[in-house]
């Protein structure tokens, strides 16, 4: 099918599994949507794994759209884009709210707007939201509160950045570097909730959404420290990076990706970015420390022309460092 997205490793039993439930998923979506069905299509799919999910999501993407049954298909692809949201797929969510009737255009912009936020859009979503604001039925007062609110946190988030990056994000080929937030959570969540991420990370696990909600608001208070959502441009937040000061001069850099996304050359982009980000800041010297088993992680560093100290490993880790470019003397 050809998706991005999609785990080259997945077994091909889960893939063929997949395929077959989004068919069958999307006939029955056709021919009677309801919530119920989406949550049942979502726990199948969610058992199959991550590109199993994928797979369903695309099939959902591409499928073309019956012309005798197109208030079904629009209320069945609401209910798969609140799903790909909800597995970190922002992306995809576009592609089907676009495709979508939703339940109210209230409804169909405030997702696209939480959708161009988790994928870094700020100023997109801040237009997503006023649109929301503007759907709003004069008579409704819940819905108008939390559609302001959302609006003044994206606002904060916009302005955070402003002042402790100087731009919107820092932006790669295929990656940026955005100041974390709490809307961040929940991405994150789905990318780290794999123990192999969190053992190479030398963290605790992010188990539950409340967990990485925490983890947010502790990377945020931490002084001298640029907690950072590394972003992908079709899947939004999918690992976490961090600067921290140890002089005017000197920073840790630390980081980590979701188990899959690994394998894609994203690490040395990654690296890369901090790297540069870190000149930015006035930043001299990066170090940086990792598991002596962590090989990959290693690799990636040395790339960008980290080398181990003199002191070589100290316990299980590695501390390795970098000399950046100084000041321009023009």
């Amino acid at each position: 099918m050809g998706t991005p997205s999609l785990r080259l490793d997945a077994p091909a039993r889960a893939l063929d599994l997949a395929l077959d439930l989004a068919i069958e998923a999307t006939r029955a979506f056709i021919e009677r949507p309801t919530p119920a069905r989406a949550r049942d299509v979502e726990r199948r799919a969610r058992a199959l794994g991550w590109g199993a999910r994928d797979v369903l999501v695309a099939r959902w993407c591409e499928a073309p759209l019956p012309s005798s049954s197109i208030v079904g298909v629009g209320d069945a692809a609401f209910a798969l884009a609140s799903t790909a949201l909800h597995i970190a797929r922002p992306h995809a969510a576009l592609t089907l709210l676009e495709r979508s009737e939703g339940p109210s255009r209230l409804a169909l912009w405030f997702n696209r707007g939480v959708a161009r936020w988790r994928l870094g859009e700020l100023e997109e979503a801040r237009r997503c939201m006023d649109e929301a604001r503007r759907s709003l039925p004069a008579s409704t007062t819940t819905r108008a509160r939390a559609v302001a609110e959302a609006r003044e946190a994206l606002d904060q988030h916009a302005r955070a950045c402003a002042r402790r990056l100087g731009v919107e994000r820092v932006q790669g080929p295929r990656l940026a570097l955005q100041l974390l937030d709490p809307v961040h959570a929940a991405p994150l969540r789905a990318h780290q909730a794999d123990p192999s991420v969190a053992r190479r990370a030398n963290m605790t696990r992010l188990a539950a959404l409340l967990d990485a909600q925490r983890f947010v608001e502790r990377q945020l208070a931490r002084p001298r420290r640029l907690p950072l959502a590394v972003l992908h441009h079709r899947w939004g937040a999918i690992g976490f990076a961090s600067l921290q000061r140890v002089d005017p001069e000197r920073a840790s850099v630390s980081y980590w990706l979701g188990a899959e996304t690994h394998g894609q050359g994203l690490g040395t982009e990654l690296v890369g970015l901090l790297s540069s980000l870190a000149e930015g800041q006035g930043i001299r010297e990066l170090q940086a420390s990792v598991l002596e088993s962590n090989v990959a992680s290693e690799r990636i560093l040395s790339k960008h022309g980290f080398l181990r100290g003199d002191g070589g490993a100290s316990g299980p880790s590695i501390e390795l460092r970098r000399r950046l470019r100084g000041p321009d003397p023009t």
